[in-house]
C-alpha cells in the first residue's frame, strides 16, 4: 500500500489526507477523519490497477494544489493487463488530466520539482518498464505556466529526505 500524503486542499484550517486504496479509488480524507472526496482511478478488480503514493503541488499557479499521482496494472513485463496512467486532480478530486503511460505505468510516487533550472516545474515519473532500444524507465513531464513555489507533498513521503513530515506552505 502507497503511503498517505497531507497537505491543506481546501484552505480551510487542517489538512487533508491522500491515499490510493485497494478497491480501486483514491480517497481525500478531512483532519476528523471524514471523507471529502474519491476519485475512482479502478473499477474492476481484475485485472489488478493500482495507484501510486499522490503528490501535491500548484501546477498552474492559481493558488489551488493539484493532486498528482500514477497508476500501475499487473501482466507481464511492457505487457499491461490494463492501461496505465499519469492522472492530475483539482484539489476538490475532479480530474483535470490523464496521460496514457507506457507499458504496465508507475508505481512510485511522481516528483515534482525544477528539475532543469527555467523557475516552471516537472513532472518525473519512474516506469515499471523500460521504453526500450537502451532508453530507461525514466519521464520528464514539462508543465507549463508552473512556478516552484508550492510544493505541498512534491515527491514520495513528502520531502527528498522521505521522512513524511508535514511543514505546510
Amino acid at each position: 500500500m502507497p503511503s498517505p500524503s497531507v497537505a491543506n486542499l481546501d484552505g480551510n484550517p487542517g489538512i487533508e489526507i491522500v491515499v490510493p486504496a485497494y478497491d480501486g479509488k483514491l480517497y481525500a480524507f478531512r483532519s476528523d477523519g471524514t471523507i471529502y472526496w474519491t476519485y475512482t482511478f479502478s473499477s474492476v478488480a481484475t485485472p489488478y490497477t493500482g495507484a501510486s503514493e499522490a503528490t501535491i503541488a500548484d501546477l498552474n499557479q492559481d493558488g489551488a494544489p493539484e493532486i498528482i499521482f500514477t497508476t500501475f496494472s499487473s501482466g507481464e513485463p511492457r505487457q499491461p493487463d490494463t492501461p496505465a496512467h499519469l492522472i492530475i486532480l483539482a484539489s476538490n478530486g475532479v480530474q483535470v488530466h490523464k496521460v496514457p503511460l507506457f507499458g504496465r505505468g508507475a508505481m512510485s510516487a511522481p516528483t515534482v520539482a525544477d528539475v532543469d533550472g527555467d523557475g516552471q516545474v516537472e513532472i518525473v515519473i519512474s516506469l515499471k518498464d523500460t521504453l526500450g532500444n537502451g532508453k530507461g524507465g525514466v519521464q520528464i513531464w514539462n508543465v507549463a505556466g508552473s512556478a516552484a513555489n508550492c510544493l505541498l507533498w512534491p515527491t514520495g513521503r513528502g520531502s527528498y529526505l522521505r521522512e513524511g513530515n508535514y511543514v505546510g506552505p
